[in-house]
């Protein structure tokens, strides 16, 4: 009969080295996983919305510029341009937010970009309306580009034009051609919503200057405020101070 217990013996030692090394094995790894640095940020980042309950994910970098810390203007903060249904109004303040997010100083610490107005309106309209405001926006975009090029082909004299009565028809003459712009770029809903108010208040300084032919008749107050609405009617876009919103343009 073969002695078979050397046999047991090593099959014994062979059982006690597996069960060492897997301990072993096992101990290192977790050594390994506490020296590993873990993530600073989950795979799904979670950053609060700026108005509103609830959380927004999956931004990207440009996208989550515009997000926590940031600090916005107490007029942007107040608008209102949708329905009780969340759908989209346009008016007059969203055309504030589009110059905030569009036109903003070029020092601001934040980007100005599609991507950050889209956080913003994400948080106040449905999906259908936020794609039509971007849409409005895109237009608007461009529009600011075609305005300055058009613009810049009327040469209207810096130093003098304000208050310069010879000036009247070419400013009118300017004005139409202005508003076809707005209603080939941004259609007719955009620019009557946008505009009328402005072209209406231009309309009547240019009438009072033609029928005035000077400027003697009027007082101190009225000579600044006509000097306002046609420096406003024949500046570009880059050359407006940003400290109060543009709406005029």
């Amino acid at each position: 009969m073969p002695n078979i217990l050397p046999i047991q013996r090593m099959r014994s030692i062979a059982c006690i080295i597996v069960a060492l090394s897997a301990m072993m094995m096992g101990e290192y790894s977790q050594q390994a996983d506490q020296t590993q640095p873990r993530e600073a940020v989950d795979s799904v980042r979670t950053v609060a919305p700026l108005f509103g309950p609830g959380t927004l994910t999956h931004f990207d970098d440009a996208e989550s510029l515009n997000m926590a810390g940031e600090k916005l203007p107490a007029y942007i903060g107040e608008v209102s341009f949708s329905d009780e249904n969340r759908e989209l109004v346009v008016n007059i303040d969203l055309l504030k937010v589009l110059e905030f997010y569009l036109l903003g100083e070029q020092d601001r610490n934040r980007a100005s970009d599609l991507g950050s107005l889209r956080i913003f309106l994400t948080d106040r309209l449905t999906a259908a309306s936020v794609e039509k405001a971007l849409r409005i926006a895109t237009d608007y975009r461009s529009y600011v580009t075609q305005y300055n090029a058009l613009l810049a082909a009327q040469n209207f004299d810096r130093r003098s034009h304000a208050m310069a009565t010879p000036d009247v028809a070419r400013i009118k003459a300017w004005m139409q051609l202005r508003k076809r712009l707005r209603q080939n770029m941004l259609g007719d809903e955009v620019t009557n919503a946008w505009y009328e108010n402005g072209d209406a208040q231009l309309n009547h300084v240019l009438d009072e200057l033609q029928e005035a032919g000077n400027t003697d008749s009027f007082d101190d107050a009225n000579r600044r405020y006509m000097s306002r609405v046609l420096e406003r009617a024949t500046t570009g876009f880059a050359d407006l101070p940003r400290r109060v919103p543009l709406q005029g343009q």
